[in-house]
């Protein structure tokens, strides 16, 4: 079974996968997430699987319950934070890709994209490592936010409507 580079996590039930250069901090970020109750399912090397209409990935039995962090060398996460922090597999419906802090975005549409994954175009969101941002704060916020453009709600959209909608009603003279 195949495997990508990254960190995959249960984020509100979603399936997120942290990518980005080796030693970007996916693996802090990841044990951020799971510190605020979200659950690690591999760290460095998900094992991915097509299920057809879905891309899954699960941990290897050898990496199982394992972290590596920065510092810290090898955590047991199972013995450190319990059952709960740990999940078997999911499917992979987002990618975060941390990006070094220089990286430009579109301050209206963010940093989205998609990416060809096995087969699959899985959207991702790009986010730029910046001092004193609360990454896995934006993590979560990008989960709910997927979570509603899958249900037809695009904010940008939105803000673009409400700005017609004021100019039609204050014609420029």
């Amino acid at each position: 079974m195949p495997s990508v580079h990254g960190v995959l996590l249960r984020v509100e039930g979603c399936g997120v996968l942290l990518t980005g250069p080796s030693r970007i901090g996916k693996s802090e970020l990841a044990l951020a997430l799971i510190d605020r109750g979200h659950q690690l399912v591999a760290d460095d090397a998900p094992l991915l699987q097509d299920d057809g209409d879905t891309l899954r990935g699960r941990c290897s039995a050898v990496l199982q319950d394992l972290i590596e962090l920065r510092g810290l060398g090898v955590i047991n996460l199972r013995r450190t934070h319990g059952d709960a922090a740990l999940a078997d597999a999911t499917a992979i419906e987002l990618i975060i890709r941390l990006d070094p802090p220089d990286t430009d975005s579109d301050r209206m549409q963010g940093n989205r994209s998609t990416t060809a994954l096995k087969g699959h175009r899985i959207p991702t969101v790009g986010l730029p490592i910046a001092a004193g941002s609360s990454l896995a704060l934006l993590v979560e916020t990008a989960v709910r936010d997927l979570r509603l453009r899958q249900a037809g709600y695009q904010a940008d959209h939105d803000l673009l409507a409400r700005q017609a909608r004021q100019m039609e009603a204050q014609p420029c003279n």
